[in-house]
């Protein structure tokens, strides 16, 4: 029997980690030194914990974000005769900025030449009021196409299953626990309703360069636990990003910025910026000059899309900027972009002798 063949035949497969010789490697959970992380959730973009919540789960978003791209992932499977290997491919792609959580998409898909199946886990950092929790959402094993992809059929029956993680900073592990998929998700069958049920545990090593180990997984119900080890980075890995919410930061031209959700709202001329990232939006004040701004307006919300306000007095600016450092401006105009249908729009504040904007983002 070969780990090539149909998903119906996956169960009868044992899969344990290899190194690229084809090793069996013998310590999954070695120990790794790695520096303590300087971040804050803070700079997460996330505020109002307890001074003394733990931090040690900024190290999972640390690791995720350092193995973001596409690894070789090596495996072995045991048929009904024999032990086999087969080498698969690990996308790993998400980000700790975008989005009002952060979140990431890891793919395995194998065998590596001419996929046959895939399995898809989403992972979130969430936060709650007084913690932190880690979770997983696993989507498939998928039988895919020629091409690598499921169908949107495929994907629409997929098997769902939703993990909570347990972070263990001194093994660099996460245990993940079943729990029970959130209300209002379909149930189609008696026999989903008894998987559904049927609770299993696994873990994830993540190493601080990014290599991720999966132990004893069980893809599918009654079926034998999965192991399997990111071996060998496939493409170069993502420039690593730069985690600056709540804080000041500047830069000197529209260039110099990276993010384009963040762009997508500045004008291209703007110089002298200053940006307050949030979680849901971001505060920006820059200079630019009258005519660089409304030919920007135009550009980004057509002509008469945008709405021309009424001049805005330095206490009602300092109830929205104060609380950053910014001082008002002294003839402010407003001007406010059409609502979007997720409720996102831009407040600007632009005061024309001084050649000054600022602006107030929000997006979901």
């Amino acid at each position: 029997m070969n780990l090539r063949i149909q998903l119906k035949h996956i169960a009868s497969f044992a899969i344990t980690a290899v190194v690229l010789t084809g090793s069996i490697t013998t310590d999954l959970f070695a120990q790794e030194t790695t520096p303590e992380s300087q971040l804050t959730w803070s700079d997460l973009g996330f505020d109002g914990f307890p001074e003394n919540l733990s931090t040690d789960e900024i190290e999972v978003v640390e690791s995720l974000n350092r193995g973001r791209g596409e690894w070789t992932f090596e495996m072995t499977g045991q048929g009904p005769e024999k032990t086999q290997s087969v080498q698969g491919k690990l996308e790993i792609q998400g980000s700790a900025k975008f989005g009002m959580i952060p979140g990431w998409g890891l793919t395995l898909n194998w065998p590596i030449e001419n996929p046959e199946n895939m399995v898809h886990y989403a992972w979130m950092i969430v936060p709650e009021k007084d913690k932190i929790e880690i979770m997983l959402f696993q989507i498939g094993p998928i039988k895919v196409g020629s091409d690598g992809k499921p169908t949107k059929d495929a994907m629409m029956k997929a098997q769902r299953k939703p993990f909570r993680g347990i972070w263990n900073p001194a093994r660099r592990t996460v245990l993940w626990q079943e729990k029970e998929l959130p209300k209002g998700l379909p149930v189609k069958t008696k026999q989903d309703e008894s998987e559904i049920k049927e609770k299993g545990s696994f873990e994830m090593v993540l190493q601080s360069n990014g290599e991720i180990t999966i132990q004893n997984h069980t893809l599918v119900s009654n079926g034998p636990g999965i192991s399997g080890k990111a071996t060998a980075r496939i493409s170069k890995p993502l420039a690593e990003e730069k985690l600056y919410f709540n804080k000041d930061i500047h830069f000197a031209t529209f260039s110099d910025i990276l993010e384009p959700h963040i762009k997508r709202f500045l004008p291209p001329n703007a110089v002298n910026i200053t940006l307050y990232l949030q979680r849901n939006g971001h505060f920006a004040n820059y200079k630019v000059s009258e005519e660089d701004f409304i030919n920007f307006l135009n550009v980004l919300w057509e002509k008469d899309k945008w709405e021309k306000g009424k001049a805005v007095s330095k206490t009602e600016m300092a109830k929205q900027f104060q609380k950053l450092g910014w001082d008002p401006l002294e003839n402010a105009i407003s001007y406010s972009t059409p609502i979007q249908p997720n409720g996102a729009m831009t407040n600007y504040y632009f005061d024309a002798k001084a050649g000054i904007a600022y602006e107030n983002t929000g997006y979901w």
